[in-house]
């Protein structure tokens, strides 16, 4: 099975990128709640739910990861 940093690295060179954005107004906000972005080669696409910055919000990302991986190596 291919590894999440190996699914990450497949997208990044491909101009597919995952990162967490924090919530607007949250300045100075000890470890804000985060929308998800994916720029998908100049596209964004926002996520419609906040994630709490903990391990579930990075499990989340490389889910993303993984899915435009599965996406793109199958065509």
């Amino acid at each position: 099975m291919i590894e999440d940093w190996e699914c990450m690295s497949f997208c990044i060179k491909r101009d597919i990128t995952i990162y967490p954005v924090p919530k607007d107004n949250m300045r100075g906000v000890d470890r804000p709640e985060c929308y998800i972005y994916v720029n998908d080669n100049g596209k964004l696409i926002k996520s419609p739910y906040l994630y709490k910055q903990d391990s579930q919000l990075y499990i989340k990302i490389y889910e993303l990861y993984r899915y435009y991986y599965d996406k793109i190596a199958r065509c």
